[in-house]
């Protein structure tokens, strides 16, 4: 009889470490997985705050021209307004309002302008990148639910 408890006692011990080497398997599957995801989120993130920050250097040399036109069109109006003898009137402050006002003008049509070409990129980016966060948040609520569901009830020996 002691010789069948120990055969017994030894066939589950082998089934439990056979379940304990699976249970460890499907663990490490869930963590490759979440690795490999992780890691293509972290490329994505970078992607898209690379095309962020790319958004916001375009055009700095249309912005640059809009400035010094600003800057040109401001003297010029100053200098016209000088020779007219207008230099010390109310009309001088008008001409730099208007100068001004088309400066401010010009800037919003070319910010406009980019933000639109950026438009159709960035939320394909976005919708991506959330995606892939939802599977991971899925991913990872398997493996808790997994390791949940995991019940260690041993073999009764009485």
């Amino acid at each position: 009889m002691a010789g069948l408890m120990d055969d017994y006692r030894q066939a589950a011990a082998q089934a439990k470490a056979a379940n304990e080497q699976r249970y460890s398997q499907i663990n490490q599957g869930y963590d490759n997985q979440l690795n490999l995801y992780a890691s293509q989120k972290k490329g994505i993130s970078g992607h898209y705050k690379g095309l962020l920050d790319r958004q916001e250097r375009i055009g700095e040399g249309d912005r640059y021209g809009l400035e010094q036109d600003f800057i040109r069109n401001t003297g010029n109006a100053i200098g016209r307004a000088h020779s007219s003898g207008l230099g010390g009137s109310t009309t001088l402050n008008s001409f730099v309002r208007r100068a001004e006002r088309d400066y401010s003008g010009e800037k919003l049509r070319l910010n406009d302008s980019l933000a639109r070409q950026y438009a159709v990129a960035t939320p394909k980016q976005l919708n991506y990148l959330a995606g892939t966060t939802r599977y991971i948040a899925g991913l990872q609520c398997q493996k808790l639910g997994f390791m949940e569901r995991r019940n260690d009830v041993g073999p009764d020996l009485a």
